[in-house]
């Protein structure tokens, strides 16, 4: 009966330790599945994130070239056409209407053509104007403006009337 007994559990233990191995394998290959799965939707994610980064860079590339255009087009610009901000240093002496003789000795703005104003700033830039001894000052206030700016600020003062 003891070799009975010790048969029975031996043959118990090998039964169970049978099934353990079944078992063993069955989650040893659901695991390796559940691993190959997760790699492949790994794999999947990062071609997705590398041609979103990819659409993204190029759709930025986009705008930064859409924005210096737009940079270019607005430094370009003479500034007087942007509400005579030219004008402005003009202001103190001329007025905000040109209406005012600088110092009390000038001719007043407000009324000249746009080539009346166009010569005349050109003539202090270049030095060789002194309406009323005002010559020296005038160049000072011209001497940093292109002929573009002279050209706006010019056709700016033409509208006052």
């Amino acid at each position: 009966m003891k070799n009975t007994l010790l048969l029975s559990v031996v043959a118990a233990t090998m039964m169970l330790a049978g099934c353990g191995d079944k078992e063993t394998q069955e989650t040893k290959e659901v695991a390796v599945q559940t691993v190959e799965n997760t790699k492949e939707a790994m794999s999947d994610a990062g071609k997705e994130a590398k041609e979103m980064i990819k659409e993204v860079k190029e759709e930025a590339k986009e705008m930064v070239k859409e924005v210096k255009e737009e940079v270019k087009e607005v430094t370009s610009a003479p500034a007087a056409t942007v509400d005579g901000a030219l004008y402005t240093k003009c202001v103190a002496c001329h007025g905000v209407d040109g209406k005012t003789k600088a110092l009390g000795k000038s001719a007043i703005l407000a009324g000249q053509s746009q080539e009346e104003i166009t010569t005349k700033l050109k003539g202090y830039k270049a030095g060789a104007l002194n309406v009323a001894g005002m010559g020296m000052l005038m160049q000072g206030q011209v001497k940093s403006m292109s002929d573009a700016d002279i050209e706006a600020v010019a056709t700016y003062i033409a509208t006052f009337k």
